[in-house]
């Protein structure tokens, strides 16, 4: 399997919460508050793929979904076996295909579900940096809209 089809199969749970997958890997589920964006990125400078999260706050501004970096906020799905699950490298992970799409379906089940459910209200969001996004960004004008709404 190709690492884009692992990542289809082992993020399959999205489509089951409402995600609709887009072009270039990127998942888009819109709810009242919140627009979400879960995309799948491929390293620079290594065989690796990173997932990234991204929120729109739709009553700041109705933003499309994605590129996740353009959203309002967003992260990088930290979580020790979705970088083993990822990490295509030959001489750092021998896993079967089938092992990484397990390893990936396992942490999106504990992990990633439980996450974009917290982040699906706009209170959810103002308590993002406490869970296991790394490197949350938030345009300051993002921030201080969270801090004043």
């Amino acid at each position: 399997m190709s690492p884009k089809e692992i990542a289809r199969a082992g993020l399959e749970k999205l489509v089951e919460l409402g995600f609709t997958l887009q072009a270039r890997l990127r998942w888009c589920r819109d709810a009242r508050e919140i627009r979400q964006c879960v995309e799948l990125q491929k390293s620079q400078y290594a065989n690796l793929y990173y997932v990234n999260v991204g929120v729109v706050l739709r009553d700041l501004e109705d933003l499309p979904c994605g590129p996740f970096h353009k959203t309002h906020t967003y992260g990088r799905w930290s979580e020790p076996d979705v970088e083993r699950a990822l990490c295509f490298e030959p001489e750092r992970s021998i896993l079967s295909d089938g092992d990484r799409v397990s390893l990936l379906m396992n942490a999106t089940e504990r992990e990633l579900v439980p996450l974009l459910t917290q982040l699906s209200t706009l209170d959810g969001v103002r308590a993002m940096g406490d869970g296991p996004l790394s490197s949350v960004m938030v345009r300051p004008e993002v921030r201080d809209w969270l801090l004043d709404s």
